[in-house]
């Protein structure tokens, strides 16, 4: 650590993990005991990969820039909405879809990546894409069956 203190042997999951927490810095050094080399944990790829972005980053919590998987999923599972409306059913089916696609997607990048963020608006998408189209797919049907009976 930068102040001198030691920990470990770590295996270098444990490493990731404390990284990850922000328990580790960027400035520490890892020390190879077969070697006794040491090397900055910023200094490798996967580490600084995994360091915690800004403290308090509140915009990345409101709208999560880093996951675009997450707002796709947001917008298109709200939007879905319009699944509900006769004609214009497909496209919001369509949406829908898409929202449980990318909802999938962003959770996954959202637990990969601590700074990613985005979590609360995949669940909405993925939530909102499932009953919108559901229901959507439900009414059409049945309109589309009404108009057939008709015909």
């Amino acid at each position: 650590m930068p102040d001198g203190r030691r920990f470990g042997p770590a295996d270098i999951d444990t490493i990731k993990e404390w990284v990850a927490d922000g328990r580790v810095p960027l400035e520490a050094s890892l020390i190879d005991p077969q070697t006794g080399s040491t090397q900055a944990v910023g200094s490798v790829p996967e580490m600084a990969a995994l360091a915690p972005g800004p403290a308090n980053d509140p915009m990345s919590t409101v709208i999560p820039y880093r996951n675009g998987a997450a707002l796709l999923s947001y917008y298109m599972g709200v939007f879905s909405l319009i699944a509900l409306f006769p004609f214009f059913g497909l496209v919001g089916i369509a949406m829908a879809a898409v929202a449980v696609v990318a909802g999938v997607i962003g959770l996954k990048r959202a637990k990969a990546d601590r700074r990613a963020k985005g979590r609360v608006h995949c669940w909405i998408g993925l939530v909102c894409g499932v009953l919108f189209g559901l229901l959507g797919l439900g009414i059409n049907v049945f309109l589309i069956v009404l108009i057939l009976m008709d015909a």
